[in-house]
């Protein structure tokens, strides 16, 4: 998804483990020579550095599973 390109602000926005970012200092390949470089922010007790990377998924989620439930229970 981000092959090529500065993929700093979605790994940020994920909200990544201590224990994924140590294995990205084992996978990572290099850095973008046309691209400045963004230190890594420490992550917060809940997993991200305002809240907002999970809830961007998981909001949606139940947004649809709210929509499926009603859909199956008053159109059977």
């Amino acid at each position: 998804m981000h092959a090529g390109q500065d993929a700093s602000e979605a790994f940020e926005d994920i909200g990544h483990s201590t224990g994924a970012r140590d294995m990205l200092e084992k996978y990572i390949i290099g850095e973008l020579v046309d691209t400045p470089v963004k230190k890594a922010k420490a992550v917060g007790a809940n997993g991200g550095e305002g809240g907002g990377g999970m809830s961007k998924v998981l909001i949606p989620v139940v947004i649809m599973g709210g929509i499926a439930f009603l859909a199956q229970r008053f159109m059977a």
